[in-house]
């Protein structure tokens, strides 16, 4: 339904195309679901995507992907199992594989794999990092190519991996944690008798 919506198809079947140019190159790709304009509008061959919004998944080659939202995963070709909820999340990314962007703008410029970005902005500037988890507004913003790094309600620091932070000083001050022992309650004091990878800069009760 719509302007040359699935106007190539030729054995695909399953596909349901609803707007102009919706899955308009597609020809043998089956179980495809293209709600807006341009929508999946490049998709050959591929099969189980979903593109729901204006140019979502419009690029896209790759398998099994879930792109809610105008020009969500917009110039993915390759990649596979991604999912992105939210205006422009994942919109850059070529070939990213297996993530997830939940938020305007989240992952916007991402092309690496198993990222999960939840929040409006959440790593927004990932380009080639890996393996990272973000949740908040704007958390792990700063970062660009750095891997397995955690990031709750912190803009993080670029070129980092390994890391996890929480919170940030500006607005935090008080933590509190069940489970650690070794550490006196109200103090400040670093966690290296545990664990040398451990650093906390304040405990409290």
């Amino acid at each position: 339904m719509g302007r040359i919506a699935l106007s190539k198809n030729n054995t695909g079947k399953d596909n349901t195309a609803m707007g102009s140019e919706a899955l308009r190159d597609n020809t043998t790709g089956e179980f495809n679901t293209a709600i807006g304009r341009r929508a999946l509008e490049s998709n050959t061959t591929s099969d189980d995507n979903t593109a729901v919004g204006s140019s979502a998944l419009q690029d896209n080659t790759g398998a099994n992907n879930t792109a809610v939202g105008r020009q969500a995963l917009r110039t993915n070709t390759s990649g596979n199992a991604n999912t992105a909820i939210g205006v422009s999340a994942l919109k850059l990314g070529a070939t990213p594989g297996n993530n997830t962007a939940i938020g305007s703008q989240a992952l916007e410029s991402s092309t690496g794999f198993a990222n999960t970005a939840v929040g409006s902005q959440a790593l927004f500037l990932n380009t080639t990092g890996q393996r990272n988890v973000a949740l908040g507004f704007g958390a792990g913003v700063n970062q660009t190519t750095g891997s397995d790094n955690i990031y709750i309600k912190n803009s993080g620091s670029d070129g980092e991996s390994g890391t996890i932070k929480i919170g940030n000083s500006s607005e935090h001050s008080k933590a509190f944690i069940a489970g650690i022992t070794g550490v006196t309650p109200g103090g400040a004091r670093s966690l290296s008798e545990i664990s040398p990878a451990i650093s906390i800069t304040g405990i409290y009760s």
